[in-house]
């Protein structure tokens, strides 16, 4: 159970620091980007949680199915992860006029990619390690 919380924190962590760099990244004044990036870090780790349920499902499909681990994992957590960082940017422009361009798409994939680094540290302790981590990837 330690695991889970030290894991959950540690991706809340790297949400909130990744989110506090976006008023820099998109050029909008924001007074205090520590508190925007802890704010919209716990956003994107709330909608992580929720999306846990579709990419649970999809990942279940697709192990009945046979595909091999890394391609059920392409399958299932990447596209998710995208559409997560999407949702978290759709959110936080709402305020602001922000467009939707090759800019906030760098954004979003750069997003994407802290998260699959997490993913693969949680898949590497799974795989060398008893904790299980397997759905709070």
């Amino acid at each position: 159970m330690g695991a889970i919380v030290l894991f959950v924190f540690a991706k809340f962590a790297a949400y909130s620091v990744f989110c506090a760099q976006a008023p820099r990244w998109f050029a909008f004044p924001e007074p205090n980007s520590v508190s925007f990036g802890v704010r919209w870090g716990a956003a994107r780790l709330l909608i992580g949680i929720a999306a846990g349920v579709p990419i649970a499902f999809i990942f279940a499909m697709a192990e009945d199915a046979g595909l091999p681990v890394f391609l059920n994992y392409a399958v299932s957590f990447v596209p998710t992860r995208y559409l997560e960082w999407l949702l978290l940017f759709l959110f936080f422009r709402a305020s602001r006029e922000l467009p939707f361009g090759v800019r906030a798409n760098a954004w979003i994939l750069m997003g994407v990619a802290v998260s699959l680094a997490f993913d693969l540290v949680a898949w590497t302790v799974l795989e060398f390690s008893n904790v299980n981590l397997k759905f709070f990837c």
